[in-house]
């Protein structure tokens, strides 16, 4: 028998049961809800690195289709650019020898044909004969343009050709040599060092440099070491009488406007020179051992030499001309200071390998450049 106690112990254990069995299952689902969280939270962040890899892969692929079509570009420009630079150095060197001579170039003047009758216009009658004779005498009297003045028009013509033809050609060769070597450099530095800025600011160092040394040298040479500053820093002296009258009296029979003053450059090694590149500048020099070794006739020859310099103007042309290579040349100093400066930087990694880089496309370019002047050499001493 069980006493009142047992009884309502028994009682509150049965009635306590049921609350631990709803307990328990009730953790478990706890449990299993939080591990499914961690399963789907753990599938977002894998499904985000597959996006992550995917779009990295699609921008890779772009990339390397852009590049590639940016390769393919710069290979049709640079054939472009290669034809065209090979046309226009080909007429460079073909022009003056493919051209015929100025001395050649005459237009003539059709002279009217006297009026001849016929034998059969003979039988026709007087009246018709005197009709078609006084056609013929109208016609004859009709000029259009007078002989002198088509010579007139021929002289015009050989003088600005003489002139300006070698100057013209010459800028011109010196304009393709530059546009070459900007190209390269512009193909250089987008292909290999990071892309078409890259490449378009190579180009402009380079024709920078190349503008900059050209202008320089041209306006130095030009308004600082003209013709009588060359002759005084040789020694030399106004010339005697007899070498004076001998290039006054040539360079009035070459039809010179103004006649160059002559000097005596105290030396005994045979030499002559004329220098000057502005109208009323020129000077003719002569040593004093040409002096002493040649005889009269053969100094005036040599003095016609020099005056046929100054009459082409050569002596301005040579300027051109080294202004010119001076100004190809400065592209190759500017990529040896670059590379210089590298050596002795402390500055960024990146920036030095940069520099380092340009500097290499400058020196090899300013090299195919300044061997490429042989051109403007050449064409100056034609």
């Amino acid at each position: 028998r069980h006493s009142p106690h047992d009884t309502r112990l028994a009682m509150s254990m049965n009635a306590a049961q049921p609350e631990v069995m709803d307990v328990l299952p009730h953790g478990r689902a706890l449990s299993a809800a939080k591990t499914a969280g961690e399963l789907r939270r753990a599938e977002r962040l894998r499904l985000r690195r597959e996006a992550k890899v995917a779009e990295r892969s699609a921008k890779a692929a772009k990339a390397a289709g852009t590049r590639n079509a940016t390769r393919a570009t710069h290979d049709i420009a640079l054939r472009r650019l290669v034809f065209v630079v090979c046309l226009q150095l080909g007429h460079a060197i073909i022009l003056p020898s493919s051209v015929r001579p100025p001395s050649s170039i005459k237009l003539r003047s059709a002279k009217p044909k006297q009026y001849q009758p016929t034998r059969q216009e003979d039988g026709h009658g007087g009246a018709q004969q005197h009709d078609d004779h006084i056609v013929a005498t109208a016609r004859q009297d009709r000029v259009l343009v007078a002989q002198s003045q088509i010579d007139g028009l021929n002289d015009q013509i050989v003088t600005t050709y003489r002139k300006w033809a070698p100057v013209v050609t010459q800028w011109a060769t010196f304009g393709g040599i530059s546009a070459a070597g900007a190209g390269a450099m512009y193909l250089g530095g987008a292909t290999w060092l990071g892309g078409p800025a890259i490449g378009v600011k190579a180009a402009k160092m380079y024709l920078t440099a190349t503008a900059s040394g050209t202008a320089w040298t041209l306006g130095f040479t030009g308004l600082f070491n003209g013709g009588e500053r060359t002759v005084k820093s040789m020694g030399g002296t106004v010339a005697p009488p007899k070498v004076a009258n001998l290039v006054t009296s040539t360079a009035v029979k070459a039809g010179l406007e103004e006649v160059p003053t002559a000097w005596l450059i105290p030396t005994d090694e045979p030499n002559a020179f004329a220098a000057g590149s502005w109208p009323g500048h020129g000077v003719v020099a002569v040593t004093q051992g040409l002096v002493d070794t040649l005889t009269t006739n053969e100094l005036h020859a040599v003095i016609a030499h020099e005056i046929g310099h100054i009459s082409h103007h050569d002596c301005g042309r040579a300027i051109q001309t080294a202004s010119m290579v001076a100004g190809l040349r400065s592209t190759m100093r500017v990529g040896w200071q670059l590379l210089e400066g590298k050596s002795s930087s402390k500055s960024n990694q990146d920036d030095e390998d940069s520099s380092v880089a340009v500097g290499l496309l400058m020196v090899g370019v300013g090299s195919v450049s300044y061997a490429g002047s042989s051109l403007l050499v050449g064409r100056e001493g034609a």
